[in-house]
């Protein structure tokens, strides 16, 4: 995946170490508004749609496809998920937990 192209490979094996690779139906929620941030999502095939329930109703923000990353923003500023993430189709997705992923040494810049 373009995602993790300059990564040196040791990080690679360990980053692999703190994934899990799963397998969701279409129509089924990955993430949900207002639910605390434990993990990232990594899109690896299939698409879901991304959609942030307001004072307007719910509305359909991005979608998100094979090689993005969605949840990050919630784990980075440690705050509650601000949108809703599900299957448009079924998809494939490594679930990554952020200790695990900061720490060791993947992104070049994150050495």
């Amino acid at each position: 995946m373009d995602v993790f192209q300059g990564c040196p490979a040791e990080g690679l094996v360990s980053l692999a170490a703190s994934v899990q690779p799963l397998r969701a139906a279409a129509g089924q929620v990955l993430l949900r508004q207002g639910e605390p941030a434990v993990s990232f999502l990594l899109i690896s095939s299939g698409s879901a749609e991304v959609s942030h329930v307001g004072d307007d109703g719910v509305a359909i923000i991005a979608r998100a496809l094979p090689g993005m990353i969605v949840g990050e923003i919630a784990l980075l500023r440690d705050s509650p998920r601000s949108a809703t993430v599900t299957t448009i189709e079924p998809a494939d997705r490594l679930d990554g937990w952020p200790r695990r992923f900061r720490h060791n040494g993947a992104h070049p810049r994150g050495r």
